[in-house]
């Protein structure tokens, strides 16, 4: 489930996901980060039409994870690699409130009781690995992707990444397909 970007998301898709997960009842469900915008606490200069306040933001994101869990009882495993909007809150904090750094309670995984709920958390900038495939939400600025490229690369395992892909001509095979570890794999 890759760039939900909750309170922003697409309500026809997540319908359509809830829809799918009860049909298919998948046994892994992995979440590629930007599951939430934190689009108030962005640098970015911010549309007064789109605010809405954090706090509000996290009720609508655990009332999202909450129907999750009603239509996923067939999962066993559950991945999240958090992405560049959900750094937005350390960020944030490291800036503008840095006495709260490392407190318990301020963080993504904690407001939205993540290890409680039975997700494996992985921190942006790194990436999970389920079977012999890597996922995290962004090869191209994760300390993983260093590793990941070189694994890629080498044919070691696909790679798996939620953000698509700005590809550039350099990033083109000489058919100008895409690298072999952007193939559809099925775990």
């Amino acid at each position: 489930i890759p760039d939900v970007h909750i309170p922003y998301e697409d309500k026809l898709a997540a319908r359509l996901l809830f829809q799918a997960m009860s049909e298919f009842e998948p046994t892994i469900l992995i979440q590629t980060g930007d599951l939430m915008d934190c689009y108030n606490l962005s640098d970015f200069n911010k549309d007064p039409s789109r605010r809405k306040l954090f706090s509000d933001e996290i009720k609508e994101v655990n009332r999202f994870l909450d129907r999750l869990e009603v239509v996923s009882k067939s999962v066993r495993r559950k991945v999240i690699t958090l992405g560049n909007h959900e750094e937005r809150l350390d960020r944030y904090v490291q800036s503008r409130a840095p006495a709260l750094c490392g407190l318990q309670g301020v963080s993504i995984a904690e407001m939205l009781s993540l290890t409680s709920r039975g997700w494996e958390v992985y921190p942006y900038r790194d990436y999970a690995r389920v079977g012999k495939v890597m996922f995290t939400h962004d090869l191209e600025y994760a300390n993983a992707g260093i590793a990941a490229r070189a694994l890629r690369d080498e044919d070691h395992g696909p790679g798996v990444e939620s953000r698509l892909p700005q590809v550039r001509q350099d990033r083109r095979r000489g058919d100008g397909q895409l690298p072999s570890a952007r193939r559809r794999v099925d775990l």
